[in-house]
C-alpha cells in the first residue's frame, strides 16, 4: 500500500487546508518531523521560576507542539539546551497525546537569568529561569552535615529524662535501636523540624531556635509577632514552612519572612506536611467531625498557588499530626474514640483512606500525636502506653520501643514533636 503521508508531502499544488486535513489522518506510528514547517512549539508551563544558583527547579519545563490548527501533535522529539555554566537539562523528550514534553533543569552556578531553548525542526521556544544568591547560611545548598543522618528526634514536656520544668530533646537511632537525651531546656518546646540542608530548629510559642550541633545550645532564630501554637516543616525552596491557626507561610531568612499568603479559618496547628519533591504544602482546616485536607501548589520561594487538591475527612476523631513521604503520600494521625483511632492516608493520585493503619486495633488504649517519616518508615509516640511505634509505609509494624523516656505515665495529654534528620550523604 502506498504511504499517503509521504505522498502528501510531495504534492506542492494542494492547498494548505487540504494538507492539514489529510496530514492529521496519518498514522502516529510513523516518525513525526516538521519538514514542511507545519508544526509550532510553544512554552506550556514552568517558565519564569526562581531558585538558588545550582539548585534544581521544583517544576519541569513543559513545551507544547501543535499544528497550524492548534491541534496537539504526539511523537515529536523536542531538544532542550542551555548554555549557563554548570547547568544541567534533560537533553530531549517526545511529546505525548496532548503534544506535551517536559525537561528538568538544574540551574548553573552564576546568578541572574538563565535561558533554556526548546526546539523542533524550523521552530523554537525559550524558557527563562532566575538564579539567586542564598540570603543566609540556612538557605545554602551545601549540606550542614551537622547531625547524624536518618535519626529520629523527639521533644516532649513529659519524660523521665527531664530533671526540671521545660522540655527535653531525645535522639533515637533506628539502626542501633537506642536513644539518648540530647539537651534539656526551660523553654516549653511545642515542635521541631530540620530544614532541607540538615539544620535543626525547635520552637516555643514565641520564637524559633536553631540548635548548635556541637554545644547543643539554643540560639534565637526568629521571633513571632504574637505567641501561639504553630507547626513547622522544611521549606525545600528555602528554610522553613509554618502554619498557625489562621495562616500558612514560609520563612526564608530571619530578616525576610514571606508574608502569610494563605489565610484560612480553623487551621489545625498540629498538622502540616510539605512534599519534598514538588514542595507543595498541605494543611487541615475545620472542626470535628468534618475536616478538609488541602494541598497548595508552591515552589517554596514565590507566592502560594491555588489549591491543587481538597479532600473531605469526616469522623469521630481529631487530626493530631501529619507528614509526607518521598513519593508525596500524605499520612494523618486521627485520634478519636473507640475504633476512630487510625492513621489515614492520601495517595499521590488523590485517593483518601481513613484507616491506612488501625491504631485502635493495635492497642485499644493508645493515644497518639505527631508523626514523622524517614527511609520508608513512619514514627509516632503512644503517650498512653509510653512507647515509640515504627510502621512501614506498607502498613506493617516494624518495632515498638517502650520507655517512659518518651512519655511518662504521669501525663497523657502532653504535646510532643517528632522529626527525622535528612538522609544527606556527607564527605
Amino acid at each position: 500500500m502506498r504511504n499517503i503521508c509521504g505522498t502528501i508531502r510531495n504534492i506542492s499544488g494542494l492547498s494548505l487546508l487540504l494538507v492539514l486535513v489529510l496530514s492529521v489522518s496519518c498514522s502516529d506510528d510513523n516518525p513525526v518531523d516538521n519538514e514542511d514547517g507545519l508544526l509550532r512549539i510553544s512554552v506550556y508551563s514552568g517558565n519564569n521560576q526562581t531558585e538558588r544558583a545550582g539548585a534544581a527547579l521544583p517544576e519541569p519545563l513543559v513545551a507544547r507542539v501543535a499544528d497550524l490548527l492548534d491541534d496537539p501533535r504526539a511523537g515529536v522529539t523536542i531538544d532542550f539546551s542551555t548554555s549557563a555554566p554548570g547547568s544541567d537539562i534533560t537533553p530531549s523528550a517526545v511529546t505525548d497525546a496532548d503534544g506535551l514534553a517536559s525537561a528538568w533543569l538544574t540551574l548553573g552556578s552564576t546568578t541572574g537569568e538563565q535561558t533554556v531553548t526548546a526546539t523542533i525542526t524550523d521552530d523554537g521556544a525559550a524558557f527563562t529561569a532566575t538564579a539567586v544568591i542564598p540570603e543566609c547560611e540556612q538557605e545554602s545548598l551545601a549540606p550542614a552535615c551537622a547531625w547524624p543522618a536518618g535519626r529520629i528526634y523527639i521533644t516532649t514536656t513529659s519524660s523521665d529524662l527531664l530533671t526540671g520544668s521545660g522540655s527535653v530533646l531525645i535522639e533515637f537511632d533506628p539502626l542501633a535501636e537506642t536513644h539518648e537525651k540530647i539537651l534539656e531546656t526551660t523553654e516549653t518546646i511545642i515542635d521541631l523540624t530540620f530544614d532541607s540542608r540538615g539544620d535543626l530548629f525547635i520552637s516555643s510559642e514565641t520564637e524559633i531556635f536553631i540548635v548548635d550541633p556541637d554545644t547543643k545550645e539554643l540560639t534565637s532564630w526568629y521571633t513571632f509577632d504574637s505567641p501561639g501554637q504553630i507547626e513547622m516543616e522544611p521549606n525545600y525552596g528555602s528554610v522553613l514552612t509554618i502554619v498557625n491557626s489562621t495562616s500558612l507561610y514560609g520563612i526564608f531568612c530571619p530578616s525576610s519572612e514571606l508574608a502569610a499568603e494563605v489565610s484560612r479559618s480553623s487551621i489545625s496547628t498540629k498538622c502540616l506536611a510539605v512534599e519534598p519533591v514538588s514542595r507543595d504544602a498541605w494543611i487541615i482546616t475545620g472542626n470535628r467531625p468534618s475536616f478538609t485536607l488541602s494541598g497548595y501548589a508552591w515552589d517554596g520561594r514565590n507566592n502560594f498557588g491555588t489549591i491543587k487538591s481538597s479532600t473531605l475527612i469526616s469522623g469521630a476523631f481529631t487530626p493530631e499530626g501529619m507528614c509526607a513521604d518521598s513519593t508525596g503520600t500524605i499520612y494523618v494521625v486521627l485520634n478519636g474514640t473507640a475504633s476512630e483511632i487510625s492513621i489515614g492516608r492520601l495517595s499521590p493520585d488523590g485517593v483518601w483512606t481513613n484507616v491506612f493503619f488501625d491504631l485502635y486495633d493495635y492497642t485499644t488504649s493508645g493515644r497518639w500525636g505527631d508523626i514523622a517519616y524517614s527511609n520508608g518508615s513512619l514514627y509516632l509516640i503512644d503517650i498512653i502506653n509510653n512507647s515509640l511505634l515504627v510502621i512501614s509505609t506498607e502498613g506493617e509494624i516494624l518495632g515498638s520501643y517502650d520507655s517512659t523516656d518518651f512519655s511518662t505515665s504521669m501525663s497523657d495529654f502532653e504535646r510532643y514533636g517528632i522529626a527525622a534528620s535528612p538522609l544527606i550523604v556527607c564527605q
